[in-house]
């Protein structure tokens, strides 16, 4: 495991009626891949793999093609570059980069709810390849975390939001 990187950001309310701040502390989440599989598409060519870490890089550079196709973005006998996120084809040999770093130029925060920062933060990656966007649009990668109330506990959900 990478070490993993600090990952805090506070935030206040914007509405002067509900004066709320929030500290989100992702750091526990950081050091460790996560993967999603997407499956839902009608055509396989459409069903993508999405690995990526909170907060840095990936540890394990993922490979194309359900484990059978290349390493992505390896070049004969180098080791690989580690990005922070990837979208990886699980019909072909191909990977796109989803973020090239976790430095501030190339990650966002924002608020779930901009009057009420306690209900949530989505952490993003920016900047990523822009192959098949045009105009100058990136690939990107979005996680929504939703805070729940005390009776609840704290649930993670994940969305790719690729601009293209």
């Amino acid at each position: 495991m990478k070490a993993a990187t600090d990952c805090k950001w506070s935030a206040v309310s914007t509405d002067p009626d509900f004066e709320l701040s929030a500290t989100f502390d992702l750091t526990p989440l950081s050091g460790y891949d996560y993967t999603i599989r997407d499956s839902q598409a009608q055509t396989a060519l459409r069903n993508f793999t999405y690995v990526f870490a909170f907060c840095g890089v990936v540890n394990e550079v993922p490979i194309s093609k359900g484990g059978e196709g290349s390493v992505c973005y390896g070049s004969s006998g180098d080791e690989p570059v580690h990005y922070p996120a990837y979208q990886v084809a699980q019909s072909y040999d191909g990977c796109l980069r989803l973020g090239v770093d976790a430095t501030s130029e190339n990650t966002r925060w924002s608020l779930n709810d901009y009057h009420d920062p306690t209900v949530g933060v989505t952490y993003q990656y920016v900047n990523g390849d822009d192959a098949f966007c045009g105009d100058g649009n990136y690939r990107s990668l979005a996680m929504e975390m939703t805070c729940r109330s005390e009776e609840q506990t704290s649930e993670l959900q994940s969305r790719s939001d690729l601009v293209c």
